[in-house]
């Protein structure tokens, strides 16, 4: 079983493209809400549009209300709760990350997917951006995550992955260091940069300074 994870904040216009390319796999999809305390300016309100999200994801979507004490202490954090729940609601199984401005592509069908999730902890795809014509490849990020191997994301980086202490996974992993990449001809994960505000792309630049002015040489 393979669920399709999603972490939004403010994020509702995008959706359901996402959810359209999600369904076209037949895969259900498990949405979390909310903002992480570096991301957000002093005040802000951390939720996002709940009703509104709940109405763009539609059936098709499980959706994980945000902690009701504060904001998520770290994106890593955000993403283990919503694990968590997968696993809880569905049992075990596998899970892909996708972010709302992401859309899923394939030649294949989805079928040809699974003999990828036969063994291991984790599996990289390659994120491809078509506004970035001069790099074409794109670049890997560990987004399949086998529930069952017990793996964790820890922070501060947002997909740095462990299980035992041990870090097992990360964005841009070689083979040379046991990562597994799913190839295009199989799964390809289509980044939308150009639907984001510029407000957000902003923001986003400036959640990677906080953390990296937080955490140090320990956030690259």
């Amino acid at each position: 079983m393979l669920t399709v994870c999603v972490s939004g904040w403010r994020d509702e216009e995008l959706l359901p493209d996402l959810v359209a390319s999600v369904k076209a796999f037949g895969w259900p999809i498990a949405y979390v809400d909310g903002a992480y305390r570096l991301y957000l300016d002093k005040g802000e309100d951390w939720h996002g549009d709940v009703d509104a999200a709940r109405k763009a994801l539609g059936s098709w979507a499980a959706f994980v209300d945000a902690p009701g004490d504060g904001p998520w202490p770290s994106e890593a954090a955000k993403k283990q709760a919503l694990m968590r729940e997968v696993l809880t609601r569905r049992g075990a199984g596998w899970v892909l990350w996708l972010d709302a401005d992401e859309r899923l592509e394939s030649d294949a069908h989805a079928v040809d997917v699974w003999p990828w999730l036969l063994d291991g902890d984790a599996a990289l795809l390659r994120i491809w951006n078509p506004s970035y014509p001069h790099a074409p490849e794109g670049f890997t990020l560990p987004r399949l995550i086998n529930l069952q191997a017990g793996v964790e994301f820890r922070p501060p980086r947002d997909f740095d992955l462990y299980r035992g202490g041990q870090r097992i996974a990360w964005p841009e992993m070689s083979k040379e260091d046991g990562a597994v990449e799913v190839p295009w001809s199989v799964l390809r994960i289509r980044h939308e940069h150009r639907l984001r505000s510029l407000e957000r792309h902003n923001r986003n630049g400036v959640y990677a300074q906080r953390r990296k002015a937080a955490h140090g040489n320990a956030v690259v």
